[in-house]
């Protein structure tokens, strides 16, 4: 076994994150004030707005978190015209978010089928209302008439963002919700939106979340260095108990770690008898049986034994997790980084 005692914190991902760029465009602004769409009555299409069956959803509360925002976040939406004439080019859509926990990205389209090569959508600096924020955008091709959501006229637009909700910016008042709106003057106003335009809520039922960190210590084996997860703490952010007894996991290297010693475990600082228990290739369950409360914290340090020798068949990747037996039980999870990954990036099979 070799051991350089390099220590790294790792806390796994800092957000959750569909896009990184965000790269506004100025052009558009004038392109809105110049297209006499805007400002025109148009007679004779009917744009229609439906949901894209994929994007990203999850629990959001109000600031004391006793009530939950109900809401979801589509990557897009399509858009397509009832007719009886082809809408021209210039369709103006705006899409309003919550600056608090969205930055808008790149926003492209492709027409008749999402698989078709997307082309970029250039869009305005957001204009700031609060915590409100509305980005515009023009579609610069003509929506033919098109019924079917997946017929050849269908324009599939596509929204990319940073959503950042997770602990402790999942817990906000004055939720403003994801919403698009077709500016453009048409037949029919009533189908020219898509999203919630105000906010709903239901009864939170005591929202829960486990905070995970790891000190990682570095291990050498012929093949590879390896980070293993010595020193563990999880913290239970409430503001209810987690719903079912709570599990510290690790996921190891199979082949090359065959041996893992619990060093010790408390809970608030007292000592906890717990042991560790295989329930897999790799993989290693330290239960603690029992719920943990709001501000509880578990601390755990651990050693291994190492096979220098052995051949590697994941890349030596170690992963350490906290869940709840409940999870699934209907409980208000909230979105914490309940994890955390070694570094394998000097590893080599």
């Amino acid at each position: 076994m070799g051991n350089d005692n390099e220590l790294v914190e790792r806390t796994g991902v800092e957000r959750r994150s569909v896009l990184t760029a965000a790269v506004w465009s100025v052009p558009v602004v004038a392109a809105v004030a110049s297209t006499p769409l805007a400002a025109a009555s148009a007679v004779g299409f009917d744009l229609f707005t439906e949901g894209l069956q994929r994007g990203d959803g999850t629990a959001i509360f109000n600031a004391d978190a006793t009530l939950k925002y109900v809401d979801g976040f589509a990557d897009g939406f399509t858009l397509l015209n009832h007719g009886p004439q082809e809408a021209p080019a210039g369709t103006i859509v705006t899409m309003r978010y919550d600056n608090r926990i969205i930055t808008p990205g790149d926003f492209t389209f492709s027409q008749g089928s999402p698989a078709n090569p997307q082309t970029p959508l250039s869009y305005s600096a957001p204009v700031v209302n609060g915590n409100e924020s509305t980005v515009t955008f023009v579609i610069p091709v003509p929506v033919p008439v098109e019924e079917d959501v997946f017929g050849p006229g269908t324009i599939w637009i596509f929204t990319q963002y940073d959503l950042d909700i997770q602990y402790p910016n999942d817990a906000l008042d004055d939720y403003r919700p994801l919403y698009w709106q077709v500016l453009t003057s048409d037949d029919d106003s009533s189908n020219n939106s898509f999203g919630s335009a105000t906010a709903t809520t239901v009864p939170a039922n005591s929202p829960w979340g486990l905070q995970a960190s790891a000190t990682f210590t570095r291990y050498t084996t012929s093949a590879c260095e390896m980070e293993l997860p010595t020193a563990v703490t999880v913290t239970s952010v409430g503001p209810g108990s987690t719903p079912g007894d709570v599990t510290l996991n690790l996921s190891l290297e199979a082949f090359a770690v065959t041996g893992v010693t619990l060093g010790g475990l408390t809970v608030n600082g007292v000592p906890t008898a717990a042991t560790v228990d295989s329930t897999g290739s790799g993989t290693y369950a330290i239960a603690l049986g029992r719920p943990l409360g709001a501000g509880d914290v578990v601390e755990a340090s651990f050693s291994y034994t190492v096979d220098a020798t052995a051949a590697l068949v994941s890349n030596g990747r170690a992963q350490f997790s906290a869940n709840s037996a409940g999870l699934g039980g209907g409980q208000d999870q909230r979105l914490t980084i309940n994890f955390a990954d070694g570094d394998n990036s000097a590893c080599a099979l």
